[in-house]
């Protein structure tokens, strides 16, 4: 299972999703779990133990950047 959890908005609503992270991992161990975040806030979550991969948007240009 594939889980992609998009939260593009600002510093404080990153902070908050974190505990989504956290018990999506709880309740579906075996998943990958995805992170997508504005482009600046990709910091709280470098080397978050329960997300595979940080996707990182920059919302000026559009483009997805991958990091992490």
């Amino acid at each position: 299972m594939q889980i992609l959890v998009i939260q593009t908005a600002f510093i404080g609503d990153v902070v908050l999703a974190t505990g989504i992270v956290e018990k999506l991992h709880h309740h579906f161990p075996g998943a990958q779990i995805d992170f997508m975040l504005r482009k600046g806030n990709e910091g709280l979550l470098k080397n978050h133990p329960y997300l595979r991969e940080v996707l990182v948007w920059n919302k000026a240009s559009g483009q997805k950047i991958k990091t992490c």
